[in-house]
């Protein structure tokens, strides 16, 4: 096997992953729309029998509750808003996975990468994970602060220790960073076809 066909084959391989991680990402969107649509259609889901919450999660802060008696009544609305970002970054891991696939696309068939508008392909992955993370940052933010005060906090701890509750939020720059990097080699993409492109021209 030459190292063409190795890297057609590789090529395959990884499509067939990436093709794996969209339906993947795609399902658990679709059953995270499903929670937030029961969440604000029915306030008090997440407190019938079976469905009940007794851990809440706070980053890496677990609290595990008695009851979900303690929990108030319009719960499963600030839980839907919490499932929110989430729903944001799978749906664009899956739009990052499509514009991937059809980045592989030349290789697959044994083609240069710098095909023509292939740069494209490197600036829709970066706009899509610059979107998710500002909107998903956001929905954090409010959901978290939502939650703070749904919950009144401040009784779960012992009032002569603990003051009060609050949140900062601090947003994750590490996707902007990695959208950066993106952009960077998508610059480096057009360079690629503007190069084939004129070799293609003298032959």
């Amino acid at each position: 096997m030459n190292e063409m066909e190795k890297i057609k084959k590789t090529s395959r391989g990884i499509d067939v992953f990436v093709l794996v991680v969209q339906i993947a990402a795609l399902v658990g969107a679709a059953l995270s729309l499903i929670i937030i649509i029961m969440g604000f259609a029915s306030p008090d889901f997440m407190q019938n029998p079976g469905n009940a919450v007794t851990t809440i999660t706070f980053g890496d802060i677990d609290l595990k509750l008695k009851s979900a008696d303690v929990l108030p009544d319009d719960f499963g609305r600030v839980l839907a808003l919490g499932v929110i970002p989430g729903f944001i970054t799978l749906i664009a891991v899956a739009v990052i996975c499509v514009f991937g696939r059809r980045l592989l696309k030349p290789m697959k068939l044994g083609e240069t990468p710098f095909s023509e508008g292939n740069h494209k392909n490197m600036f829709a992955i970066g706009w899509t994970a610059i979107i998710a993370a500002v909107v998903a940052g956001v929905f954090e933010g409010i959901c978290t602060s939502a939650m703070l005060k749904s919950l009144n906090l401040e009784s779960f701890f012992n009032p002569d220790v603990v003051e009060s509750v609050t949140c900062d939020s601090a947003f994750n720059a590490a996707p902007i960073v990695a959208a950066l990097v993106i952009f960077l080699l998508a610059y480096i993409f057009k360079y690629g076809e503007q190069l084939q492109k004129e070799s293609d021209e003298t032959l």
